[in-house]
């Protein structure tokens, strides 16, 4: 009994989206893209999103993409706004479609997943 409950205590936390999984590793983020088409993030500290106002990228040529079944890590303070003792992150993200009118792009939709820190 006492080594199911070390075990299942040991499993990383994650979160994840039709797209998108996330997972903690340690200090880390990790990302998968579990599509067939690039995801594309922001990650910021919860508790800070009401101050910021940002835009998504949306230029696949400048954006930093997560390629197709590919995995990402990030530190947490790589995160908008991160500081030790922060409770949670936030991470949005979208693939870009093609735009109806200008032959630019626009993200298909923003999701978001919020991942609980221990």
């Amino acid at each position: 009994m006492a080594i199911a409950l070390q075990l299942a205590c040991s499993d990383p936390v994650s979160v994840n989206s039709d797209v998108l999984l996330v997972r903690q590793s340690g200090p880390f983020l990790e990302l998968t893209n579990r599509s067939d088409a690039p995801v594309y993030h922001f990650v910021a500290d919860r508790d800070i999103l009401p101050l910021l106002d940002w835009v998504p990228c949306s230029n696949p040529a400048t954006c930093d993409g997560i390629a197709p079944s590919s995995t990402r890590r990030i530190g947490f303070d790589d995160g908008i706004g991160y500081q030790a003792g922060s409770e949670a992150l936030v991470v949005y993200h979208w693939q870009l479609v093609a735009a109806p009118d200008d032959g630019g792009f626009v993200p298909d939709s923003i999701r978001s997943l919020t991942l609980l820190l221990r």
